[in-house]
């Protein structure tokens, strides 16, 4: 981390919007940074014009990969232990590729009885949907998701609209094989 040189000099503080508006600006003030150019002459400078060119390109990727400038705000923001950044919506990644119970690593489903849980973590979206509540049952899977979440076992209804995120993508286009795989999610 670099050292930082504070500004010195003093200043009364006559009201509250000019202390705001000092620390404001003091706070969002980016650190200098050395230009990718600068790096790659100072690189190409210290090494040898007769030798191969390899070296010269690994060490800028270290020098570009290991060097890393945390501002004055990010700092703070670590140190208190404040999120870094706040997201005023919820995003829903639907993975529609597998029907199936997602099993952990290494517990081998080979052996386990079909109606056992053991190695299960947890329902894909489609049986999620498939077992929601009667009154539930007029929504879509895109509606559902787009305004309700599952937590505990249970459907609970959002303050505010997810965001909802389908993968795969399937092709909206009427004519495309894809088109009853995009009709049932929306």
């Amino acid at each position: 981390m670099k050292l930082f040189l504070f500004y010195k000099a003093i200043k009364p503080v006559l009201n509250i919007h000019a202390a705001l508006q000092y620390v404001a600006k003091y706070a969002t003030k980016s650190e200098p940074r050395s230009s990718f150019s600068e790096i790659l002459n100072k690189i190409l400078s210290e090494s040898d014009p007769s030798g191969s060119s390899l070296p010269s390109f690994q060490r800028l990727l270290l020098h570009t990969v290991s060097e890393r400038d945390y501002s004055a705000q990010e700092t703070c923001h670590l140190l208190l232990g404040l999120p870094l950044y706040h997201s005023s919506r919820t995003f829903v990644i639907l993975n529609l590729n597998n029907e199936s119970h997602r099993w952990l690593c290494g517990t081998g489903i080979e052996n386990v009885m079909p109606n056992s849980d053991v190695g299960r973590t947890e329902r894909s979206p489609v049986q999620k949907y498939w077992d929601r509540p009667v009154e539930l049952e007029n929504l879509s899977m895109f509606q559902l998701y787009l305004g309700y979440k599952f937590y505990n076992g249970k459907w609970k209804r959002c303050e505010r609209e997810n965001v909802v995120r389908i993968w795969p993508r399937p092709s909206p286009q009427r004519n495309d094989p894809q088109w009853n795989e995009f009709c049932r999610i929306k």
